[in-house]
């Protein structure tokens, strides 16, 4: 179920970005059905993981090679 903060998310998408992006959806759903996978979603869970990444990096907390 795509809402309109998911085709925001998707519009700076390339056609391939964009299908990549239902194939992770459909298999994240496929093994986590109870589970509500959304474009927002993986977008949250990136820009969380890139800023953590991007602190860590920072300070000198983790490993980047």
């Amino acid at each position: 179920m795509s809402t309109e903060k998911d085709s925001m998310l998707r519009v700076r998408l390339t056609k391939r970005q964009s299908d990549e992006l239902d194939a992770i959806i459909g298999e994240l759903q496929a093994q986590m059905p109870e589970a509500s996978v959304t474009t927002s979603s993986i977008a949250r869970y990136a820009l969380e993981k890139y800023v953590s990444d991007h602190i860590a990096k920072r300070d000198g907390t983790k490993d980047f090679h």
